[in-house]
């Protein structure tokens, strides 16, 4: 009798672990997220990214991103004697992890560019070969989000304050982007009815 009690908790421990198995790119720590084989560390929290929205959706993002015909991608902000420390660290976030994305799913490392703007108001070139990231701080920025017009993702975080949780907005909308783009594998293969439309406008920012 002993040994069948004990088959019966050692069959529901197993259950159990079974049933709280995190499902295929979910999110499981909240600095760390696994892919391509590799465990990335992540600046921002990535438990606090997620709940950033993606406008006007996830998969407008990963066209505008993953395009196989990007040549280049172009980094752009405008510089801020407050603000350019952030944009620099988040862009290296971004450099590093993104190579390795396109890498991952398009075969080919694609250069990186970076340039300043005069003023938010200042039309940024963009295309599927020439796909840009522009981010946008305090200074300019509506609200933390990631948008997409084209093949211009804006990233924007209204708080640069860390108060001790030791990473910006503008990091958490980078680390949106970021597993928005790992996760394009599952989004893709999902049957959604989600449109990949990109006609809604940017108040900052513009496209060309």
């Amino acid at each position: 009798m002993n040994y069948k009690i004990l088959a019966l908790v050692v069959l529901a421990i197993l259950v159990a672990g079974c049933v709280i198995q995190p499902p295929t790119g979910a999110v499981t720590k909240p600095f760390e997220y696994d892919f391509a084989g590799k465990t990335f560390h992540f600046r921002g929290n990535l438990f606090e990214a997620e709940k950033i929205q993606v406008e006007p959706n996830d998969r407008a993002l990963i066209n505008a991103l993953l395009d196989p015909n990007a040549q280049s991608i172009s980094f752009y902000f405008i510089p801020n004697s407050t603000e350019n420390g952030f944009y620099q660290v988040a862009a290296y976030e971004l450099s590093y992890k993104l190579t390795i994305i396109n890498q991952y799913y398009l075969g080919k490392t694609i250069p990186i560019h970076t340039f300043y703007l005069d003023s938010a108001d200042e039309t940024i070139p963009n295309g599927p070969t020439q796909p840009a990231i522009a981010f946008v701080g305090p200074s300019n920025a509506e609200k933390t989000s990631v948008r997409v017009n084209n093949n211009l993702v804006v990233l924007e975080g209204v708080d640069f304050s860390e108060n001790g949780r030791q990473y910006t907005d503008l990091d958490l909308a980078v680390a949106k982007m970021l597993l928005v783009l790992m996760k394009a594998e599952q989004t893709l293969s999902q049957n959604s009815t989600d449109t990949t439309s990109t006609s809604q406008t940017l108040p900052t920012l513009p496209a060309s």
